[in-house]
């Protein structure tokens, strides 16, 4: 390995093994950790963030806070890089920063969870509704009257007449029969009670669900519009009258593309909506209905009780047995009759007013498994619509780079000025991780324009790291940083050329830079 030559190197370098970067010489500058919460006293990198502070490159990523180990993206090196060339030159940099940036993702971010919490909360109302509710416990009732309830009553009716005629002839032992009926005829009746009990249960509970669905539809739906708005706003005062008209055709552009399913999908949701409508009024009618069949059976409970009573006593009058029967069969037919509404089940009792809450929530569930089915296909056009996204249409510098990005104006002046010409495909790629190897391409590119010049009479950074080969296109940018003080690697004699570079350690090479220009 070759020794570095040293014309542009004076003084001794000072290197922390940790992060390998150069100390910082002579600074004068206020603290990093007198700002941020997260810089501690001392830290390696304390003086170069309160330098960065003080000369407005940076404000951290909130309030109190800088965000020591976070990686630095791509858009966030060359928006450091563009401030840093502005403080150069004496352009004056915005006064907000990260901090801005920060809230305004911030704010998209709560819109975007707010929305995907409203697309769960909609697909698990959906979900719900696609299967038909269980009618087993309907189907049980409407057997319980047809094979038990309506032999019972029609054979308490035959026997009733039986023991009438027998009571009149003198015959005591019709009574007893008529008394076995009515029994026969009550556990008929308590059969149809519990099988709508169980009815009553599941509308209930799917009454209650779909409503909390409603419910917390709604306020999903509240708070995502309440994010946007904050948003919105937000951004619009920092967008100028040529951004806003960009993204105006751009969404006009997606809307059209996207306008038959939009469509189709709002079509649906109103189908849904006006589905729902008599879903509950059916569900408030068999509610009703069911309420006035517990009633009508506890009465007719009551009567067939007061008979059986009456007939189990043997000083009772026959009589008088005879006409409590005759009470308690008014009570069940009565009961019949809240219960079925009629004989052959048409009628406008529970079992009926059941059969129509069903109906109509089987309708509401088609037309929210319609309504799915439109949110589905409008959700693959539009997800279509933006695979073929290109924001140069609309004015941005990259396909991937908006117009209106926060960082757009500084990925334009780093193109401009060959700090950096993305990553290829028309792609700048904001949100990737920087490299050490690019960190120190760019931070010379940057050198370069600022001297107008390029260093020279410098070994290559293969001459000093064994992980830098001859001819890596970083090698000469990498040889300058060693011979400028700007890094002296990892230790071991090593770049790590392709390890990330974190917002502690690019704050801290640009203040190596200025030191150098400075010095």
């Amino acid at each position: 390995m070759r020794p570095l030559r040293t014309s542009l190197v004076s003084g001794a370098i000072i290197a922390f093994s940790l992060m390998g970067v150069i100390a910082p010489l002579g600074a004068t500058n206020p603290l990093g950790s007198d700002t941020f919460s997260d810089v501690p006293a001392g830290h390696w990198a304390d003086e170069a963030i309160g330098w960065a502070v003080a000369v407005n490159i940076t404000e951290g990523v909130e309030q109190g806070r800088f965000d020591l180990n976070g990686a630095a993206t791509r858009t966030r090196v060359v928006d450091f890089l563009y401030r840093f060339h502005n403080l150069t030159k004496g352009v004056p940099n915005p006064e907000a920063t990260d901090s801005d940036i920060a809230r305004l993702n911030a704010l998209f971010d709560a819109y975007s969870q707010a929305w995907d919490d409203w697309r769960g909360l909609r697909q698990a109302q959906l979900d719900y509704q696609k299967p038909e509710l269980d009618r087993e416990a309907y189907n049980a009732a409407v057997t319980a009257y047809e094979d038990d309830t309506d032999p019972a009553h029609q054979a308490a009716e035959e026997a009733f007449r039986a023991a009438s005629a027998g009571i009149a002839a003198g015959d005591t032992a019709s009574l007893a029969v008529a008394l076995s009926a009515a029994q026969d005829r009550t556990r008929g009746l308590t059969a149809v009670h519990d099988a709508l009990t169980a009815v009553r249960v599941l509308l209930e509970a799917d009454r209650e669900t779909i409503e909390e669905n409603l419910d917390a539809d709604r306020a999903a739906f509240q708070a995502r519009n309440a994010a946007w708005d904050r948003a919105r706003s937000t951004w619009q005062a920092l967008l100028t009258a040529s951004d806003l008209e960009a993204r105006s055709a751009r969404n006009d552009a997606r809307y059209a593309a996207t306008a038959g399913e939009w469509e189709t999908l709002g079509d649906a949701l109103d189908v849904w909506n006006e589905a729902l409508h008599p879903y509950r009024d059916e569900q408030d009618s068999a509610a009703s209905e069911l309420e006035d069949a517990g009633n009508a059976y506890h009465d007719a409970l009551l009567a067939a009780a007061d008979a059986q009573a009456l007939g189990s006593d043997t000083a009772a009058n026959a009589t008088d047995v005879l006409e409590a029967l005759q009470t308690a069969a008014t009570e069940a037919a009565r009961a019949l009759e809240a219960m079925a509404g009629s004989r052959d089940i048409e009628g406008d009792g529970a079992l009926g007013a059941v059969g129509s809450a069903l109906t109509a929530r089987s309708v509401l569930g088609a037309a929210a498994a319609a309504y799915g089915a439109a949110l589905a296909d409008y959700e693959t056009a539009d997800d279509a619509w933006w695979d073929t996204y290109d924001a140069r249409k609309w004015g941005g510098s990259f396909v991937d780079v908006s117009p209106w990005n926060w960082g757009d104006e500084a990925i334009r002046w780093a193109v401009n000025n060959k700090i950096t010409a993305g990553v290829g495909d028309g792609r700048f790629d904001p949100d990737g991780t920087v490299t050490r190897a690019q960190t120190v391409t760019f931070l010379y590119r940057l050198h370069n324009l600022l001297t107008d010049q390029p260093a020279s009479d410098v070994s290559p950074g293969s001459d000093a790291f064994s992980d830098v080969s001859a001819g890596h296109w970083a090698d000469t940018a990498i040889g300058w940083a060693v011979a400028t003080k700007i890094t002296t690697g990892v230790g071991e004699g090593r770049f790590d050329p392709d390890g990330t570079v974190t917002r502690a350690q690019i704050i801290a090479l640009l203040y190596r830079l200025n030191n150098l220009l400075t010095g």
